[in-house]
Order: C-alpha cells, then sequence, then structure tokens
C-alpha cells in the first residue's frame, strides 16, 4: 500500500512529464487549488451574512 502512494507521489510531482499527460496534470494540480481556496472563499462570505 504505501508503494503505490509513494509511487503516485513520485509520478505527479517528481520529474518533468512531457507531451499531453504533463499538461493535464499541471492542469488539474491547478485547477485543484482553484477550486479549494474559491470554496473557502465562498463558504467565507456565505457565513458572514
Amino acid at each position: 500500500m504505501g508503494g503505490a502512494v509513494s509511487g503516485a507521489a513520485d509520478s505527479s510531482f517528481g520529474g518533468k512529464e512531457r507531451g499531453l499527460d504533463g499538461f493535464l496534470s499541471r492542469c488539474t494540480i491547478i485547477l485543484g487549488i482553484i477550486f479549494a481556496v474559491l470554496s473557502l472563499v465562498l463558504g467565507a462570505m456565505i457565513n458572514q451574512f
């Protein structure tokens, strides 16, 4: 189990991926971060009212 988790982390954050796979990987990470930040901001705004 630990090998599966560390292997996934190595493929996501270690080394440079080329081509479409690398592009989609970067887009997924960036969109995930944007989604998390927007969720926190909107949650804070809703709780103010």
